[in-house]
């Protein structure tokens, strides 16, 4: 189950970075996830709410945007999605892609990020 190591990560960054502000509470965290690295969403989302008690993190909606893989062709200049389907072995190890134009070698340039968008929080007033 790697998407709680993934949200360990994810929600210690972000309280890191909350130490910056007086924060009162946190209200949503938006997670862009690229299918690509095959995080399940509804256990990302059972993560955080554990690991986000006891933390200004609690009680904060989190919103999870998939990204779509998308691939560039090194020979034919194809660039676009990509068909996959779901493996529990790509867990492991990412399957090896090829253009769906000319079956060269590809690059994925959208797809496995892992991206904290925003964070929405109300601060204490400074007065």
């Amino acid at each position: 189950m790697h998407e709680f190591s993934a949200m360990q990560a994810i929600v210690n960054t972000i309280l890191e970075k909350l130490k910056e502000y007086r924060v009162e509470r946190v209200e949503r965290v938006v997670l862009e996830i690229g299918k690509l690295t095959f995080l399940g969403s509804e256990q990302l989302k059972f993560a955080f709410e554990i690991l986000s008690a006891e933390t200004p993190l609690k009680g904060a909606v989190l919103e999870i945007v998939d990204i779509e893989p998308e691939i560039e062709c090194e020979k034919c200049g194809y660039r676009g999605g990509i068909p996959y389907e779901e493996h529990e072995g790509y867990h492991l190890v990412l399957p090896v892609f090829r253009c769906p134009e000319c079956a060269a070698s590809v690059n994925v340039v959208k797809g496995k990020e892992c991206v904290v968008r925003s964070v929405e929080m109300v601060v204490e007033d400074e007065s």
